[in-house]
């Protein structure tokens, strides 16, 4: 910004700041759309007066080409480049604007497209129209919160007498009805109601006190808060006191908060005649035109590797999602999600979900709403009161919805901490009796490439690895299998497999993401030490090996003998890597001791029944 910038509380201190005003009768709303692109259930058009020319209403959506880009990796900044949103990402995000644009223009409103920061575009364009309220959703991350604040900072230098509202729609408890910050004894209390409290305070180990991050702890220095706005607090010291456990988290929100009813959408908007004729709404980019800049890059070979890949690697994703085909379970945008949301329960398909299949890509067992959500075309209080209404047998969405709560709130305590290699509290890992060790995956490429290229010789992981690649999904329980295998096995830094997540991932949202990623690396605040050993849980939740002959078909499509979809290496099948650890790492206890005795992994009674 030109602006010359002055610290508010001077501008509050010297007399000159303008008397607290109250909202303006005649009202012009700017709506800052980020990850919540629906009208069903979003705060950002509730008290419009959809009858009245005294409240006029405009939707604005700022695309950043910063998050298409290369930018320092999290993992190995000196080394690597990564990139914020993938071409899978981006894929779904374009088609939710078309679908949020065309709904609006339906309700008589316009959805407003600028491409550049919003910390520039949002306060500008705020003058611009001459918006007396600037309306907008709070987003977990760091990044997410300081370009919040930010905007807030230039809207408050550049633009007299905007009122400023920000809400929180991401997930499915409201932060406001959460138990209170920094009460740690209560959300204890609330976690376990039967257990005695000490009164005593707990004695805490050096460095294990999550502290805040300076200037996103409080999130709003507290000189902003001036009575004519109205800022949701998502700082770090609300989420102070928080159960660490995921389960005890969800019991005491259980217990203390209630979901609140969702919100109608508006049914008529009313956009500024000034603005109607020759104004220029913005044009929705292509792919094409969003990833030209990252492809002229990795052409330069002076240029940083994208996390240490190969230009073919990062131009086959961007191609894959070039040439990717919608349908009713991939396209994106609020209009589908609704559908497969009513499609999903009606049918019941959610009662009778068989949801422990890696393959779900075959059937419709899985929701698929993780990309509706990770972009907010999907409300998740919606989902929680279409399930309320299923019957018992779907009441699994909520549990999914509850465990997605704890990884917003998660990454809001941590702050920048949940992206540090020993995780967000180190005495967390400590106290388990952990002692991580991890590979820089720079001096270990061979291992990173055979990962993230679906190389390592174990079926499962591979299979995973490439369906994402080529789809930017897979299944909940692969992600893990993958996961495991990268940390526990390989033992490489944990961070450099959710870069690659994130920039894969058609549903990647920051907290989901890198809070499973230490979660499930033992950095997090899971109490058990989970290493998935991929050929048991193949065994388990793969049993006919369709997942992994639907992605190894030219390799395990017509094998003769189903024991060669768990251990290929033993079958002589050309063109077939190498483990690159040992196999029996990949066995479960029970399983190995059946490979030992038969010289199979499958049991002889599942055998004789396929036959």
């Amino acid at each position: 910004s030109s602006t010359p910038k002055r610290a508010l509380s001077t501008i509050m201190a010297d007399g000159n700041a303008p008397p607290p005003a109250a909202p303006p009768t005649d009202v012009r709303r700017l709506v800052w759309h980020r990850r919540d692109l629906r009208l069903h259930d979003n705060a950002l058009y509730s008290n419009l007066k959809n009858d009245s020319t005294s409240s006029f209403c405009l939707s604005l959506y700022v695309i950043n080409p910063r998050d298409f880009a290369p930018l320092p990796s999290t993992c190995l900044p000196a080394k690597w480049d990564a990139v914020r949103v993938g071409p899978h990402a981006a894929r779904y995000l374009l088609t939710a604007l078309s679908d949020l644009r065309t709904n609006l223009r339906s309700i008589g409103g316009e959805l407003i497209i600028r491409i550049g920061d919003p910390v520039d575009i949002v306060p500008s364009f705020a003058r611009e129209v001459g918006a007396t309220e600037v309306h907008w959703n709070e987003m977990p991350g760091t990044e997410e919160a300081d370009e919040s604040r930010r905007v807030f900072e230039e809207i408050c230098f550049q633009v007299d007498g905007v009122r400023v509202v920000t809400d929180m729609g991401y997930s499915l408890y409201h932060p406001d009805d959460l138990p209170p910050g920094g009460d740690a004894g209560l959300w204890r209390s609330l976690a376990h109601p039967k257990q005695k409290q000490s009164k005593k305070k707990t004695k805490t180990s050096k460095g294990s006190t999550l502290q805040c991050d300076a200037n996103i702890g409080g999130h709003w220095p507290e000189e902003y808060g001036m009575p004519q706005h109205k800022l949701v607090d998502i700082s770090q010291k609300r989420f102070g006191g928080m159960c660490s456990v995921m389960g005890d988290y969800r019991r005491a929100v259980r217990s203390f908060a209630k979901v609140r009813p969702t919100q109608m959408p508006p049914l008529n908007i009313i956009v500024p005649s000034s603005l109607s004729s020759g104004f220029d709404v913005g044009t929705i980019p292509t792919l094409r035109e969003l990833y030209a800049p990252l492809l002229k890059a990795i052409a330069d070979k002076k240029s940083k590797p994208i996390m240490g890949l190969s230009t073919d690697y990062i131009k086959s994703a961007i191609g894959y999602a070039f040439a990717h085909r919608e349908d009713e379970t991939t396209s994106g945008g609020e209009t589908v999600a609704l559908k497969r949301l009513d499609d999903y329960i009606v049918s019941g398909r959610a009662a009778t979900a068989d949801r422990a299949l890696a393959d779900v890509g075959t059937n419709d067992d899985s929701s698929k709403f993780s990309a509706h959500l990770a972009f907010g075309a999907l409300s998740p209080r919606t989902i929680y009161e279409r399930t309320s209404e299923a019957g018992d047998g779907a009441k699994w969405l909520i549990s999914h919805m509850e465990m997605r709560d704890y990884f917003i709130s998660y990454s809001l305590k941590a702050g920048s901490r949940m992206y540090r290699l020993d995780g967000a509290d180190p005495s967390i890992s400590h106290k388990k009796g952990r002692d991580l060790v991890w590979n820089d995956p720079s001096d270990h490429a061979g291992d990173w490439q055979c990962w993230v290229k679906g190389c390592t010789g174990f079926p499962l992981i591979d299979a995973a690895m490439k369906e994402l690649l080529q789809t930017g999904y897979c299944s909940n329980r692969v992600r893990q299998n993958a996961a495991s295998f990268l940390t526990k096995d390989l033992k490489l830094d944990w961070r450099a497999g959710a870069e690659l997540f994130q920039f894969l991932l058609d549903d990647f949202c920051v907290s989901a993401n890198w809070g499973n990623w230490a979660y499930f690396s033992g950095v997090g605040s899971d109490p058990k030490n989970r290493h998935f050993r991929s050929i048991s849980q193949a065994l388990r939740y793969d049993p006919h090996g369709s997942y992994v002959k639907k992605w190894h078909c030219q390799h395990l499509g017509r094998v003769q003998d189903d024991e060669a979809l768990f251990r290929p290496w033993c079958f002589n099948i050309e063109g077939w890597p190498k483990p690159i650890v040992h196999p029996k790492t990949q066995l479960t206890y029970q399983d190995l001791e059946r490979l030992d005795e038969t010289g199979k992994v499958l049991a002889v009674d599942s055998c004789a029944a396929d036959t």
